[in-house]
């Protein structure tokens, strides 16, 4: 029997369930499309990203432009959620990397407190929202409620 090598561990039922709730509840609000786990090229003005990322849940309003092994363009949304392990970066790196590639929101969702933290685009800047379960918040998609987020969590 062969066995996986340098695999990483998939993420934690409660990712999942996010994830999941996530995509549906943004199906049914908005014309966008909610793709999870699709590999993108971030792309502004001409300049692409050299790498390939990978968000947790991302929303295009257009088709992005198709390339080898996933797509190029600018989603409208871009989601994350977090993981003990990941924190730091989702709140920090990646965050900065969508505001510099211009993505109009930046949600990153906690699971474990039940939180979403909205990142607005203004003025090539993010504005911060944190929201907690059971609220509601605008997004430039409708209005979300934070209760379908974390629903069976």
């Amino acid at each position: 029997m062969q066995e996986a090598i340098n695999m990483s561990p998939s993420p934690s039922w409660e990712h999942q369930i996010v994830c999941d709730n996530l995509v549906s509840m943004i199906k049914g609000k908005s014309p966008c499309q909610p793709i999870s786990n699709l590999s993108v090229k971030l792309e502004k003005n001409g300049n692409v990203m050299n790498e390939f990322i990978q968000p947790d849940v991302a929303v295009y309003c257009e088709r992005p432009e198709k390339i080898i092994g996933g797509y190029k363009g600018r989603p409208l949304i871009v989601i994350e959620v977090v993981s003990p392990s990941t924190y730091k970066i989702d709140v920090t790196l990646k965050k900065d990397l969508y505001c510099a590639y211009g993505v109009e929101e930046y949600w990153i969702a906690d699971p474990y407190n039940k939180t979403i933290r909205q990142c607005t685009l203004e003025h090539d800047r993010y504005a911060e929202t944190i929201i907690a379960c059971g609220e509601m918040f605008d997004s430039v998609i409708g209005t979300i409620d934070t209760a379908l987020v974390f629903q069976g969590v």
